[in-house]
């Protein structure tokens, strides 16, 4: 269950800057620790012994905050780099002004978006590139 098959595509006139934030945490250590305790005590009488084993786990998880952004030229579409449910924030670069397209638009995992010139965001039709759900090609 992944992104192996999500795409933004940009169908804007203007180069778009991508935004990508991960709801998924992911493992950056791990750490097992075991500890034993063994003991023999003697008398006259009788012998005893003990044996103890204590384990303890210790898993940190962060973020991944490997990407900060990715440029999309006018006309193209990228492959979604981070794995499950993302948060997309979308800039386009008009002449010398960036103009907001979006911002955190909840993208599922497996599924692409189209990024339209009007600052709409729309789904892809499972299998296309530029035909949102509504089977309009941009």
């Amino acid at each position: 269950m992944g992104n192996e098959n999500s795409h933004i595509a940009n169908a804007c006139n203007a180069e778009i800057m991508i935004y990508f934030q991960s709801t998924k945490l992911h493992i950056s250590e791990i750490a097992f620790e075991v500890t034993t305790d063994t003991g023999v005590k003697a008398s006259e009488k009788e012998v005893e012994a003990h044996n103890n084993l204590a384990t303890k786990l210790n898993v940190n998880l962060k973020p991944d905050s490997r990407i900060q952004y990715i440029r999309c030229p006018s006309r193209e579409y990228i492959k979604i780099p981070l794995q499950g449910t993302i948060y997309v924030t979308v800039i386009a670069k008009r002449g010398d002004k960036n103009e907001l397209m979006c911002m955190n638009f909840m993208v599922p995992s497996d599924r692409s978006i189209i990024v339209i010139d009007n600052g709409m965001v729309k789904f892809a039709k499972y299998g296309s590139l530029w035909k949102d759900e509504d089977d309009r090609y941009y």
